[in-house]
């Protein structure tokens, strides 16, 4: 998990979402094979004997932790990338109790197998402690560079939405009204009453 460098907010909430995920799908693993281990050891061992009940308390007390680690992980990733601050601060408290755990079952692993083995095979789980440690690490440190990228996105983009900008519509242009018709038809004369005066008026006797 190399410390990625960037000026985008929403690069930075990315970027810690992923190894938040990462670090979760890691101990899902981990779960599982426990599971697994579980399971065939509940095959092997005679039920009738009491065995399971330690077999399953040992469950309880291994394989559980990392079940329970890994659902906290993937629900502070999927707020973190919804820009809650809540998650963050559970992630980062999270974080840091899972760092300090590992870090000195890491410690602990590197001094028994100093003093009790001589042996190169048992450096195996020493590396991939060492490299769980350092990621969870980087993980810490991506987690606090969060706050300042959720603000920065808060003072550009209000509540937590983009602006959605309308384009702005041109302004309709209505076709222009079509000159008036010229009427061919011929005027039509309004006949007028006939004058009392003309030829068929009657004579006037003198």
């Amino acid at each position: 998990m190399p410390r990625h460098r960037t000026d985008n907010p929403q690069e930075v909430i990315d970027l810690a979402a992923s190894a938040l995920r990462l670090v979760g799908g890691i101990l899902l693993l981990w779960a599982v094979l426990g599971t697994s281990t579980l399971a065939l050891r509940l095959k092997l061992v005679d039920l009738s004997e009491g065995a399971d009940l330690e077999t399953l308390a040992e469950f309880a007390g291994t394989t559980l932790p990392y079940l329970l680690g890994a659902i906290c992980f993937l629900v502070f990733a999927y707020f973190l990338r919804r820009r809650q601050a809540w998650a963050a601060v559970a992630a980062i408290v999270a974080t840091t109790i899972a760092l300090v755990i590992s870090a000195l079952a890491l410690c602990a692993l590197t001094f028994f197998v100093v003093t009790e083995y001589d042996t190169l095979a048992l450096t195996i789980p020493i590396v991939f402690g060492a490299a769980f440690v350092y990621a969870l690490a980087q993980l810490a440190y991506h987690l606090t560079k969060t706050f300042d990228a959720m603000r920065r996105l808060d003072r550009e983009r209000p509540g937590g939405f983009e602006p959605v900008v309308a384009a702005a519509l041109p302004a309709s242009v209505l076709p222009a009204s079509p000159p008036p018709l010229e009427s061919t038809a011929p005027p039509t004369t309004i006949p007028t009453p006939a004058s009392q005066e003309g030829p068929h008026a009657p004579a006037t006797q003198g």
